[in-house]
């Protein structure tokens, strides 16, 4: 008789959950409020996280990844960009 083994299901890390509901919410046209508060914190993480890399990188002018890092977030994705993008990330 042969053996079967089960095969354990891997946790989802929270970034990979954090992941997969920021896309499923983009795809929805029409959102909750707390849909809409989710995916607003999760698109400022973005933002911030775009920022920090272009900082780093060196290669842009100080003053110009704050457009950049907009336009790449919040304009391709047709959303509304935040009042006072600079003071979003500290």
């Amino acid at each position: 008789m042969k053996r079967t083994y089960k095969i354990k299901k891997r946790k989802m890390t929270k970034k990979e959950r954090e992941i997969k509901t920021y896309k499923r919410l983009l795809k929805k046209k029409k959102l909750t409020k707390k849909e809409d508060i989710q995916l607003k914190k999760l698109m400022k993480k973005k933002y911030c996280s775009c920022l920090r890399k272009v900082r780093v990188s060196g290669n842009i002018k100080k003053g110009i990844e704050y457009p950049i890092c907009l336009s790449s977030i919040y304009t391709k994705r047709k959303k509304k960009p935040p009042k006072n993008p600079r003071k979003i990330c500290k």
